[in-house]
């Protein structure tokens, strides 16, 4: 077992949406604690997880994609979920999608700059380029961008250059005054109910196509976790009628494949016999809702303590 450093930092990934913010993430965890689709705007809420760097551990923010002019509430109210974490953390990582420059990038970048906190540059999805050579001039240019300490182009599906971006953060925050332990993230990840909730949101939104994705959300409604089983509850929330039948689909199809789908992936991942129950509700409002409301706070469980993770989560 490797053993943790005295010292201890929180850096936030901090960025545009859709960069890869959270693959990156799951990758330097090494265990999935975001969830992740193509779609943008799939994070939704800050995921915290640490990783051991040579001096010191480092404990790591996954935030939602930054909007630059936020407009609908929800929209809004995931870009101060962002600059929340941003500001809580000793240091920043800004993520951009290798060969894609985009005003976007440019104006959160400048956001981040004027917190005036030590801050590195991550390049993502550097496997999606087939010559490196093409790379080399977008690395040149992010060069010249002031106050960002180091450039590492990474790919998180292939696991290259993680190790030399964890030495990089170590080295380059080894001088930051790191912040009281009180303010430290409680956890490991979401607690498990809101992770499986995330997990069959994050299916849904593979499986459905178009605005829907955006427009429905998933929560956990009772969870029940004994020595060998588990029963868990969803509740899906969508805005309208017409989005609750495309959910369920034809003959309750569509609901039955996720639900089957995502029973298989939490009994591999706990161990457990699983027994999963979904349902859809319809709630106009819902996205008007800020996230200590939305995110499960109290789901019902066998003996009402607050949900810890299953072995293997942390």
């Amino acid at each position: 077992m490797t053993e943790q450093p005295d010292q201890v930092i929180t850096v936030a990934l901090v960025g545009r949406t859709n960069v890869g913010k959270s693959s990156l993430f799951n990758a330097l965890a090494e265990e999935k604690l975001s969830i992740v689709t193509r779609k943008p705007h799939t994070t939704r809420f800050p995921v915290a997880a640490p990783v051991v760097g040579a001096t010191q551990t480092i404990w790591l923010w996954d935030t939602p994609g930054a909007s630059e002019r936020p407009t609908h509430p929800m929209q809004r109210w995931l870009n101060e979920s962002v600059w929340q974490s941003v500001d809580r953390a000793d240091a920043l990582l800004f993520v951009v999608e290798a060969m894609h420059w985009l005003p976007a990038d440019q104006s959160v970048l400048e956001q981040a700059r004027r917190l005036g906190k030590p801050m590195g540059g991550v390049v993502t999805k550097i496997d999606r380029i087939k010559s490196k050579t093409v790379l080399l001039p977008f690395l040149a240019e992010l060069a010249l961008q002031p106050d960002i300490r180091f450039w590492v182009p990474v790919s998180a599906i292939r696991h290259e250059n993680l190790s030399r971006l964890i030495s990089c953060v170590d080295e380059y925050c080894s001088l930051v005054s790191a912040q009281p332990a009180a303010l430290l993230p409680e956890r490991r990840g979401l607690a498990f109910p809101d992770f499986a909730a995330e997990l069959f949101r994050e299916r849904l939104m593979e499986r459905l196509s178009g605005e829907l994705p955006y427009a429905l959300h998933v929560l956990c409604n009772r969870w029940v976790d004994e020595v060998d089983r588990m029963e868990i509850e969803f509740r899906i929330v969508v805005e309208r009628p017409g989005q609750k039948r495309i959910v369920v689909g034809t003959g309750g199809q569509v609901l039955r494949q996720v639900g089957s789908d995502v029973r298989t992936a939490l009994e591999k991942q706990t161990g457990k016999r699983v027994m999963l129950r979904s349902w859809v509700e319809i709630d106009p409002d819902w996205s008007l809702k800020r996230p200590e409301v939305i995110l499960r706070t109290d789901a019902k469980s066998a003996d009402s303590l607050p949900a810890p993770w299953p072995p293997g989560h942390g």
